[in-house]
C-alpha cells in the first residue's frame, strides 16, 4: 500500500489527482469523525472536513515531508471543529446530539461505555504527546498492524507495541481525571469500534474537487489582493494587463476542474478496487497469523499433555512399587542405633502406662520384658523417606491383632487377664477424668476430687463390651453425670465426647503390619 506522505508528494510534485484522491478516500472517516464528535453536526462536520483537506492541498509541498500525516490530519481537525465549535456556540446541544445519532447510528442504542469518552475524547487526544498520539491513532483509528506502525515509526514490532500499550495507558489516565474509568483492553476496544464515524456518501468526492480547486485559485486570488495594495505605474494599461492575467488564470482554473472532474470519475472504481484489495489482503495476512499462533499453542498444549502424562505414569510406577513396611525393614537394619532408641522409647510409654500392673501382678523383670514385646507389636512409628514416600517403622515381629490377643491371654493366664482387662477398663475412664479437669482447671466450676471419683466410676460403667479401644455409651454418662456435675462441668464433658470417639474410631482403624 503506497503511504499517505507518497500521495501527497506525488500530488505536489505531479499535480496527480488520483493521488490526492485516494488520500482523501483513505482518511476522510477519520477527518469527519473528530469534526463529528467535536461539532456533533454532520454538515458542520462536513464543512470542516473540507476545510482540513483543503488545507492539505495547499500545503502540499511541506506536509509531504511528515513521516506520519495521520498525526497532522487528526491535529487540523481537532482545530478546524474547535474553531467551527466556537462560532456556532448559541446552537442547541440536545438538537446537535440528536441530529448526529440520526445521522450516524447504525445499532439500535448507543454503547454506554463510548457516549462517556466520546466529548471528551479529542480534547483529551490534544492532551498527548505527539508521539504518543500518532501511535494511538495509527493502531486504533487507522486500524495498522504493529509491524506497520513501527516502520512508520522506524520501530521494531515489539517497540511499537509497548508504544501502543504505553500511550493507551496515558490516555486511560487522562480519562480517569475526567472521571471516565475503564480498562485498557475495554478502552482499545472502543476506540477501535467507535472513534471513526460513517461518512455520508459523496463525501471524499467533493472534498477532493474543492480541495485541489482551492489550491489552485491560490495563485489567482493572491494577485488579485497585489492589486489592492500596490499603485499601477501605467493606469488603463495596467488595469487591462491585470484583467488579462486574471481572465487567463480564471480559463485554466476552469479547464482544470473540468479535467479534475473527469479524472476523478474515472478513478473512482480503482479506488474502490485498491481499497477492497487491501481489506482482503490485510484479512488474509491476520488469518494467517492467527493459524500460525493457533497451531504453535496446539503444538505446545500436547508437548505439556504428553509431559504432564509421562511423569504421572513415572509417579504411578514408583507409587506401585514402594512398600512402607520392607522399606522400613531396612531403614532399621541399616540403622541398629534408631531401633534401639525406637524400642527404648517404646517400653517408656508401655511403662508409664502399665507400671502400676507390675508390682500387684507380681511380674518379674523377664515377664516385663515379655509383656514389653508383645505390647510393641501394637506400635507403629514412620519416617520421611524423602519425595513424599513414607517408610513404616515397627519393633516387633509383624503379629496380627488376633495373635496380640492370643498372646496376650497366654502371657497373662485367665484370672490375671481379668485385672488387665479392668485396670484397661479404669484407666480409659481415668484418662477421660483427666482431660475433663485440665479443661475445668482454670474456669468458675473446677472439677473437685469427689467429683472426679464420682465422673470416673460413672464412665467406667457405662462402657460397651467391644473388641479394640475403649468404647463408651456417652448417653448414659451423660444421664448418670446430673447429679454429680454442675451445668459448666457437663459441658466439658460433652465436648470431649466427639474426641474420645475420634480417638475409638482411629484406634479401630490401625491395624499392625501383616508378616
Amino acid at each position: 500500500m503506497i503511504e499517505d506522505a507518497e500521495l501527497l508528494r506525488r500530488y505536489a510534485e505531479d499535480r496527480s489527482e488520483a493521488a490526492f484522491a485516494e488520500l482523501v478516500h483513505r482518511r476522510i472517516g477519520l477527518v469527519y469523525s473528530v469534526a463529528l464528535r467535536q461539532t456533533r453536526d454532520a454538515h458542520r462536520a462536513e464543512d470542516v472536513a473540507q476545510s482540513v483537506f483543503s488545507d492539505l492541498a495547499r500545503k502540499a509541498g511541506h506536509l509531504s515531508q511528515r513521516p506520519v500525516l495521520v498525526g497532522w490530519l487528526y491535529r487540523s481537525s481537532q482545530f478546524a471543529a474547535a474553531d467551527v465549535v466556537r462560532a456556532e456556540q448559541s446552537r442547541a446541544r440536545r438538537e446537535q446530539e440528536a441530529h448526529i445519532m440520526q445521522t450516524t447510528q447504525e445499532r439500535d442504542g448507543p454503547d454506554p461505555a463510548w457516549e462517556k469518552v466520546r466529548p471528551v475524547l479529542d480534547q483529551v487526544m490534544g492532551e498527548l504527546p505527539e508521539h504518543d498520539r500518532d501511535a494511538i491513532l495509527l493502531r486504533f483509528f487507522d486500524g495498522r498492524p504493529f509491524a506497520d506502525i513501527g516502520t512508520r515509526l522506524q520501530l521494531s514490532e515489539n517497540a511499537a507495541r509497548m508504544r501502543v500499550e504505553r500511550a493507551l495507558d496515558k490516555l486511560q489516565g487522562l480519562l480517569a481525571r475526567r472521571g471516565i474509568t475503564s480498562t485498557t483492553a475495554a478502552l482499545g476496544t472502543i476506540l477501535a469500534q467507535q472513534a471513526t464515524a460513517a461518512t455520508p456518501a459523496g463525501l471524499a468526492a467533493t472534498v477532493t474537487g474543492t480541495a485541489m480547486a482551492s489550491a489552485v485559485a491560490a495563485p489567482a486570488v493572491g494577485l488579485l489582493q497585489l492589486m489592492t495594495t500596490t499603485k499601477m505605474a501605467t493606469g488603463a494599461a495596467g488595469v487591462a494587463l491585470m484583467i488579462l492575467a486574471v481572465g487567463t488564470a480564471t480559463y485554466e482554473y476552469q479547464s482544470r476542474r473540468a479535467d479534475e472532474a473527469s479524472l476523478a470519475a474515472a478513478s473512482r472504481d480503482q479506488q474502490a478496487f485498491a481499497s477492497k484489495l487491501h481489506g482482503l489482503e490485510e484479512s488474509v495476512r491476520v488469518a494467517e497469523q492467527d493459524a500460525a499462533e493457533m497451531k504453535q499453542r496446539l503444538a505446545d498444549a500436547r508437548a505439556a499433555d504428553a509431559a504432564k502424562a509421562a511423569a504421572a505414569a513415572q509417579a504411578a510406577k514408583e507409587k506401585a512399587a514402594w512398600d512402607p513396611a520392607a522399606e522400613g525393614k531396612a531403614f532399621l537394619k541399616r540403622h541398629p542405633e534408631v531401633r534401639q532408641a525406637l524400642i527404648e522409647g517404646q517400653n517408656a510409654s508401655i511403662n508409664f502406662r502399665y507400671g502400676r500392673l507390675y508390682k500387684p501382678l507380681g511380674l518379674t523383670p523377664a515377664e516385663i520384658e515379655r509383656f514389653q514385646a508383645l505390647m510393641r507389636e501394637t506400635k507403629v512409628a514412620s519416617v520421611s523417606m524423602g519425595y513424599g514416600k513414607m517408610a513404616a517403622l515397627s519393633t516387633g515381629m509383624g503379629m496380627t491383632e488376633d495373635e496380640i490377643n492370643s498372646g496376650l491371654r497366654e502371657f497373662w493366664g485367665e484370672e490375671r487377664y481379668k485385672r488387665y482387662e479392668e485396670f484397661g477398663r479404669d484407666e480409659s475412664a481415668r484418662q477421660i477424668t483427666q482431660e475433663v479437669a485440665k479443661a475445668l482447671c482454670f474456669t468458675d466450676s473446677p472439677l473437685t476430687p469427689e467429683q472426679a471419683d464420682q465422673l470416673t466410676q460413672v464412665i467406667s460403667s457405662s462402657r460397651v463390651a467391644k473388641r479394640g479401644a475403649p468404647s463408651f455409651d456417652w448417653e448414659a454418662v451423660t444421664a448418670k453425670a446430673q447429679g454429680v456435675l454442675l451445668q459448666p462441668q457437663l459441658a466439658a464433658v460433652d465436648g470431649l465426647r466427639a474426641q474420645a470417639v475420634w480417638q475409638a474410631t482411629m484406634y479401630r482403624a490401625v491395624k499392625s503390619p501383616s508378616k
